[in-house]
C-alpha cells in the first residue's frame, strides 16, 4: 500500500508537471548573492487580501477587502526598553524560550465588510440578513519564538452608513452594470466599532522527511467590543513541500499577525517554481455572544434576526511561496448562522497576496 507521503508526492509532481515548476531538487537552498541576503527579522510585509462569495447574486457575508502592514522584528525580548519590557511581563504574549528569545513585531490594518439580505428589494422579506458595512482600522503587537505566536490587536473604527459599504457596493455594481441592493436605507445604524482581540497559535511538526512535510497549528481567537464578542477555536492542518515556519493562514477577521516572514525561505526573487507549496485544511468553532451585523446594534434599535450561538467553519486552501512573494487561495464553508438562513451552509472564498520587503 503507497505510502501517505508518496501519495501526496505523486499528486504533487502531476500538478507541477502542468504548472511548470516541478523540480528534482526541491529542497535545494537558492543562491543569494551575499549583499542581497536578509533574514526574515528584518523584514516587514505588506498584504492585499479579498474575500467574497464569487457568485453573480451577492448576499450575506458578501464582500470584505484589507489592507495590512507588518514590521520588521522591532526588538528581542532582552532588548525591550525598560518601560516596554514591565509592561509585557503583564500581557498574555509569548516570552522566550531555552533556545529561541521572543521576537516582537508591530502591525497594522485597514478593513471593509459589507452584509447584505439575499433579496435585492428595498423591503427584503422577514427573517432575511441585515444590511450592514464595517470600516475600521487594526493596530497590534506580536511575539513570535520557534514554534509560538501570540498577538495582541486593537481596532477601531465604525458599523453602519458611515462605513461607505453601500457606496462602494453600488459603485461596483454600476461599473460592472449589475443591479444595485436596495435595501441599504435599513442598514444597522451607526455606532463606533472597538474591539480587543487576543489570539495564540502553535506550530507542531507532525513529520518531515527530505523537502516534504506535514505539520499542524492549534489557534485560539477570543475577541470583545461593541460589535462582536466572541471566541473561536480550531486547528490548521498543513502538507506540502518546504513548509515555511510562519503560523498558517486565516481570514480576514482573524488578527493581521498571520502575515509575516517565513524564517526558514529566501527572501530573494527566484523563477516560477515557487520555493514552497502546500494545501491546508482548518476547523474551528464559534461561540457567539454578540455580533452586530446579525443581532443588530448594541446601543439601537435595528433590524435583526435570531442567530446561533455555535457556528462551525471548515476552510479547504493551497498556498505557495515564491521568493519575498506568498499567494494563498482559500474556499471556507460555514454552518448556518441564523435560524432563517436559506441553508445550512454558506461558502464564501479567501485570496491574499503578501509581499516581504
Amino acid at each position: 500500500m503507497l505510502s501517505l507521503r508518496s501519495l501526496a508526492a505523486a499528486a504533487f509532481i502531476s500538478l507541477s508537471s502542468v504548472a511548470g515548476f516541478a523540480d528534482v531538487d526541491a529542497s535545494a537552498p537558492k543562491s543569494v548573492p551575499a549583499e542581497k541576503s536578509r533574514t526574515a527579522a528584518q523584514m516587514g510585509t505588506f498584504t492585499l487580501m479579498a474575500e467574497n462569495d464569487f457568485k453573480w447574486s451577492d448576499k450575506y457575508y458578501t464582500n470584505a477587502v484589507q489592507f495590512a502592514y507588518t514590521s520588521p522584528v522591532l526588538f528581542q525580548e532582552n532588548g525591550a526598553p525598560d518601560w516596554l519590557a514591565s509592561t509585557l511581563r503583564f500581557t498574555p504574549l509569548a516570552v522566550s524560550s531555552a533556545t529561541t528569545p521572543a521576537e516582537y513585531r508591530f502591525h497594522f490594518g485597514v478593513a471593509q465588510e459589507m452584509y447584505t439580505a439575499k433579496s435585492l428589494d428595498r423591503y427584503p422579506p422577514p427573517g432575511d440578513h441585515p444590511y450592514s458595512g464595517l470600516l475600521y482600522g487594526s493596530f497590534g503587537l506580536s511575539s513570535e519564538t520557534a514554534s509560538r505566536l501570540d498577538v495582541l490587536e486593537l481596532s477601531l473604527g465604525v458599523i453602519g452608513p458611515a462605513s461607505l459599504a453601500r457606496q462602494t457596493q453600488n459603485e461596483y455594481h454600476d461599473l460592472i452594470d449589475d443591479d444595485r441592493f436596495l435595501g441599504w436605507p435599513d442598514q444597522v445604524r451607526n455606532e463606533p466599532l472597538i474591539q480587543l482581540a487576543w489570539e495564540r497559535r502553535h506550530r507542531v511538526c507532525l513529520h518531515r522527511e527530505e523537502s516534504f512535510g506535514i505539520d499542524v497549528i492549534p489557534h485560539l481567537h477570543i475577541e470583545g467590543g461593541t460589535v462582536r464578542t466572541y471566541a473561536t477555536g480550531g486547528a490548521q492542518l498543513r502538507l506540502g513541500w518546504n513548509l515555511p515556519e510562519d503560523f498558517g493562514v486565516d481570514t480576514l477577521r482573524a488578527t493581521n499577525a498571520t502575515f509575516r516572514p517565513a524564517r526558514n525561505l529566501p527572501v530573494s526573487a527566484s523563477g516560477f517554481r515557487p520555493d514552497s507549496f502546500y494545501f491546508y485544511a482548518d476547523a474551528q468553532i464559534e461561540g457567539w455572544l454578540h455580533n452586530s451585523s446579525l443581532d443588530g446594534n448594541l446601543w439601537r434599535d435595528s433590524y435583526s434576526v435570531d442567530s446561533y450561538p455555535c457556528v462551525g467553519q471548515g476552510t479547504f486552501g493551497i498556498a505557495a511561496h515564491w521568493g519575498q512573494w506568498r499567494f494563498t487561495y482559500a474556499t471556507l464553508v460555514r454552518s448556518k448562522e441564523f435560524r432563517t438562513q436559506d441553508h445550512d451552509t454558506f461558502v464564501f472564498h479567501s485570496i491574499s497576496l503578501t509581499a516581504a520587503f
